[in-house]
């Protein structure tokens, strides 16, 4: 998605004016610090998962990638969407929870 939806012009400049964007890589070893805890990569076998993706997804029965989530201003989850969205569907999806929110 970086390379397609994330290079539309509109939908930059919506999640840049309208949101607070975050782009978090599952498999990425960096330490991410997020609501003071410090999350790490935690290797399992061959692969691993970064322990910020594993809590976001909790509520999941996997992680899977690409996932886009839309927190609220208690860092509540109200929107999780798993899977490859393109430019016309994420505008859709930004546009839609303005409108309700």
């Amino acid at each position: 998605m970086k390379q397609t939806t994330f290079q539309n012009k509109q939908i930059i400049k919506d999640l840049n004016t309208k949101y607070y964007l975050v782009f978090l890589n599952g498999e990425e070893k960096k330490d991410n610090t997020f609501l003071g805890t410090t999350f790490s990569y935690k290797p399992t076998g061959s692969s691993g998962v970064h322990e910020l993706a594993k809590q976001l997804t909790l509520s999941k029965k996997s992680t899977s990638y690409p996932t886009s989530i839309i927190l609220n201003t208690k860092n509540e989850i109200d929107v999780f969407l798993e899977g490859y969205l393109n430019s016309s569907n994420m505008h859709s999806v930004l546009n839609s929870y303005l409108k309700r929110n």
